[in-house]
């Protein structure tokens, strides 16, 4: 997958997210909210996969199977993580800091796996 189409994803999340959480009032803590920095990863994977299924349209059972394992391997149900995501993005400027984090520790797994040079990575971020 290509450095602009996580881009766009990404940017895509983070315009939606803002969208949805400047439209409410209360905010409500879910009791088995699930804490930032799984949320965070939860995140990154979820939309990786969501990134992978806009790109090249695997079959459904694939992405439902592959979802699944993201969320047994955080041992996060998925009623639990839709709560805390309502959560979490009502509330619009913490939620820009999660989803620049996510951007951030993508970057760097990207920089890790040789994928894109920091330099590329530092480009990105003044934009």
């Amino acid at each position: 997958m290509s450095n602009r189409a996580l881009q766009f994803w990404f940017l895509a999340l983070l315009v939606i997210s803002l969208a949805a959480g400047s439209c409410t009032e209360e905010n409500p803590r879910p009791e088995n909210l699930v804490p930032e920095d799984k949320y965070i990863n939860m995140l990154i994977e979820l939309q990786l996969l969501e990134a992978y299924r806009s790109s090249f349209h695997p079959d459904s059972v694939n992405i439902d199977s592959l979802t699944t394992i993201v969320f047994e391997e955080y041992e996060v149900s998925r009623q639990q993580f839709a709560s805390s995501h309502e959560y979490y993005h009502r509330q619009p400027s913490l939620q820009k800091k999660r989803i620049s984090q996510a951007i951030d520790t993508l970057q760097q797994k990207m920089i890790e796996e040789g994928m894109i040079d920091s330099t590329r990575a530092e480009k990105f971020r003044r934009k």
